[in-house]
């Protein structure tokens, strides 16, 4: 049975209570992706990867953070290696090089801003990786299998997020196998008297939608097949005798249709007939409408040029601002640009040249520039779930957004699709219903960062006697150049200077004098060490490539192993430095701190003493502002979190008095842990748990021992990006009789093409004569962002 809808457009009240303009936003939230020269690596292999850095509200490339931390993660949750990433312009390189002690695993890149450290780590950038080591002995990456039911499980979505008597609505539906993926269904929808109703079938991966008008007094339910036939019978939300459904949808000319029902017993009963509609993107407000509901039925034509491209979440509420009822949509800003890849040929032979066009496409070809970064992989060494994951911009306008996994997100920016937008909106109705990810908090703990901060204390010749006024003068040797500073002490004797470049490894030295430069006092330097965000959980045991192929990749990796030691191969210029951090020790200190945590595992935050903290006269002034949400009240002899009295604990045993805090010297100190709250302390924690884990050993030693008016610290700054060697195969070649065995054939981070141009691109094929990938992702300077992806084959 068809239903039509006629919507009837009639005169309506409308009064702007609120415009937010996005560029006062207090809120600069930043988004991040990577573009991963592939997903299958061997131990000796490398990870080239190129950042984007966005602004979360406009998409536009992020101007505000200079310093983007990329880490490894093994399956144990550990960081086995990071990189502090240079970003200019909300763009940035760089690489990771896997050394042969890695085992067989999935992996995890990970990659965040400081600022994002405000929001929850499922902001964070995500990308899951599978490194094979030849010399692992195992049949797989997993040995466990999980058998499951051949069951088919059905959801169903009011469209505004209920029924409502006597109103017809929109009713999407998803329906999921017992692994949790859409499947393709065929149903009927009947009252609870028997009457046949409506059917309805999928569109998309287990997704549809019908209209159900219900009536008062009535259930519904659903009887459905899957394609192997079997019947399955599943009841449809209940309705409300009261109640709004809100429906919404996007229109030409950048407009967005809202329209807003309730049925003749609810409208007479209102006290009030205004009504609020809320509109925003990514969660930050954009605007704020007061509407008056002339009648049950009401419909609104809103502008909403001005509005981000992406997802947009209409609420209705009370004139008190009590939310009645949700929708999300798309809403495409610029469906006109594109980017195109060619190639000179569609199969090559080993050793040939390849050459390569990337090209912008569509209406806004000449007007905007592009910057891109491509990869040209081997087919094997890419998983076969890759022609369905991320794209640069599945990620920022929709993964990021939406609750749960999204399957096949590329579908919904493929322009070849025509169904796209209504795949889309069903996603929206179903896994978008009522919530989405994006949820910002009120303040900010962590900064932008802008480059690196050198910071430290003064002292006269008295140990805890602060130097006000005394001038700094601070000199920077890193890779690239020298660097002079000059400060001045503040009255605590404390100096800091933010925004500082330092490239590579570096040493800093720095000297306290007088007003009249004569050398006094003492002096000490903090860390600059960047403590990184927890990582919350572990990778999930399951099979990621069956022992069959495991055999073959595995031994593929002995081969490309034994050449790549026998010639000494390698795909990079210049090679830099990655530090691996391996498995420690169990040391006394280890021992005192698992020890110290055994009622609740991982902190929230965790702040690490360094020997110049260890000098500070007190605990107070150890913590002050380097704990988020963590206060300090010297005079009160107090810490408190989030405004409240914590409970306090030394080396995971409760202290009587925690005004007790302030007895422990710093020297004493190895960490200091924050809970907001662990459930074994109970109602003892609920107002935040503080953990004071002390050092083994002596804890009379004097750090300041060896300070004078002059101090030095090695230090790490931004990782340099190595340089990708892309093979030249001639007769001029010297090394053309040694193999070549890549499975990166060619990356390119940098690629700027401006508008009207394109760029060319050459490399030449490697002896393996497999099929090859390339992938091309990238933003414009107007916050589109683009992707392409073709398959090039081998010479049969």
């Amino acid at each position: 049975m068809r239903t039509i809808v006629i919507f009837l457009f009639i005169s309506i009240h409308l009064s702007l209570i609120r415009n937010y303009d996005a560029s006062a936003q207090s809120q600069l939230a930043e988004k991040v992706y990577l573009h991963i020269d592939r997903n299958m690596y061997e131990t000796g292999d490398d990870i080239w990867f190129k950042a984007y850095v966005i602004d979360a509200l406009t998409n536009n490339l992020s101007p505000n953070t200079n310093n983007l931390h990329v880490e490894l993660i093994s399956p144990g949750a550990q960081i086995i290696a990071s990189r502090t990433v240079r970003i200019l312009n909300g763009l940035g390189n760089g690489d990771f090089s896997l050394p042969g002690s890695l085992p067989s695993g999935r992996y995890r890149i990970r990659a965040y801003t400081n600022f994002m450290r405000n929001f929850d780590e499922a902001f964070f950038f995500n990308r899951e990786i599978i490194i094979i080591n030849p010399e692992d002995n195992g049949n797989g990456l997993s040995d466990s299998t999980i058998y499951i039911e051949d069951q088919i499980y059905i959801k169903f979505f009011p469209e505004g997020g209920s029924l409502i008597d006597s109103v017809p609505s929109i009713v999407a539906f998803k329906a999921t196998d017992a692994a949790g993926k859409g499947c393709d269904v065929t149903g009927k929808v009947y009252s609870s008297s028997g009457n046949l109703i409506t059917s309805f079938e999928s569109f998309h991966r287990g997704m549809g939608y019908f209209i159900l008008r219900p009536a008062h007094g009535l259930d519904y339910y659903a009887v459905f097949e899957g394609h192997d036939g079997i019947g399955y019978r599943a009841p449809i939300p209940g309705s409300f005798s009261a109640g709004f459904t809100l429906h919404s949808s996007v229109m030409p000319e950048n407009r967005l249709l809202v329209r807003i029902q309730t049925n003749e017993s609810t409208y007479n009963n209102l006290d009030e007939k205004d009504l609020l509609i809320r509109f925003s993107s990514r969660n930050l407000l954009n605007k704020m409408l007061q509407v008056k509901a002339d009648k049950p039925v009401n419909n609104y034509i809103i502008p909403v040029g001005d509005f981000p491209e992406g997802i947009i979440r209409i609420t209705l509420l009370t004139i008190d601002e009590l939310p009645l009822c949700e929708r999300l949509v798309y809403y495409e800003k610029n469906p006109d640009l594109t980017v195109g890849i060619y190639t000179d040929k569609q199969q090559y032979k080993t050793r040939e040249p390849i050459n390569v066009t990337v090209r912008p496409e569509g209406e806004n070809k000449n007007l905007i520039r592009s910057h891109l970064s491509l990869s040209a992989a081997e087919k094997a060494s890419i998983t076969d779930q890759e022609s369905s994951a991320t794209s640069i911009s599945s990620w920022f306008l929709l993964e990021s957004d939406v609750h749960g996994e999204i399957e096949d997100p590329t579908w919904y920016f493929n322009h070849s699709n025509i169904m796209r937008f209504q795949n889309l909106d069903l996603l929206l109705m179903t896994q978008g219903w009522r919530d989405f990810r994006w949820k910002y908090q009120d303040n900010a703990t962590f900064s932008h960062e802008i480059g690196f901060t050198i910071s430290g204390a003064v002292k006269r010749n008295s140990r805890n006697k602060p130097f006000p006024g005394a001038k700094i003068n601070i000199a920077v040797f890193d890779e690239k150049a020298s660097l002079f500073l000059t400060t001045m002490a503040d009255s605590s004797g404390i100096f800091k200077v933010g925004g500082v470049e330092i490239n590579g490894k570096a040493r800093i030295l720095a000297s306290v004098a007088t007003k009249e430069e004569r050398l006094f006092g003492w002096i000490y330097l903090d860390s600059i060490y960047y403590s990184p965000a927890g990582v919350s959980f572990e990778i999930a045991d399951r099979i990621v490539l069956m022992p069959s192929r495991y055999s073959m990749v595995r031994e593929e990796a002995i081969l490309q192993n034994s050449i790549r030691k026998k010639y000494r191969l390698s795909d990079t210029i210049d090679i830099g430095e990655v530090v691996i951090v391996g498995r420690s020790p169990v040391t006394a200190q280890t021992s005192r701190i698992v020890s110290g945590r055994t009622m609740y595992g991982k902190p929230d935050h965790e702040l690490i003493i360094t020997p110049a903290m260890q000098l500070y006269p007190d605990i107070f002034q150890v913590i002050a502002g380097r704990i988020p949400g963590v206060e300090i009240h010297p005079d009160l002899g107090l810490v408190t979190v989030r405004g409240q009295i914590p409970l306090v604990l030394r080396d995971g045993i409760p202290m009587s008095d925690p005004t007790e805090i302030g007895n422990i010297p710093p020297s004493q100190i190895d960490r200091i842990d924050v809970l907001k709250w662990s459930s074994p302390f109970g109602s003892r924690g609920a107002n935040g748990i503080i953990n004071i884990i002390t050092r083994s050993g002596d804890y009379n030693y004097d750090a300041a021992a060896n300070l004078t008016h002059t101090a030095s610290m090695n230090v790490r700054g931004f990782d340099e990006p190595r340089i990708f060697y892309s093979q030249v195969h001639s007769s001029a070649n010297p090394d053309e009789s040694m193999p070549d065995t890549r499975r990166t054939l060619h990356w390119e981070p940098d690629i700027t093409i401006n508008p009207g141009s394109d760029c060319k691109i050459r490399f030449f094929n490697s002896d393996k004569n497999s099929e090859i990938v390339l992938t091309v992702e990238g933003m414009t300077d107007n916050g589109i962002p683009v992707s392409a992806r073709i398959q090039v084959n081998r010479n049969k």
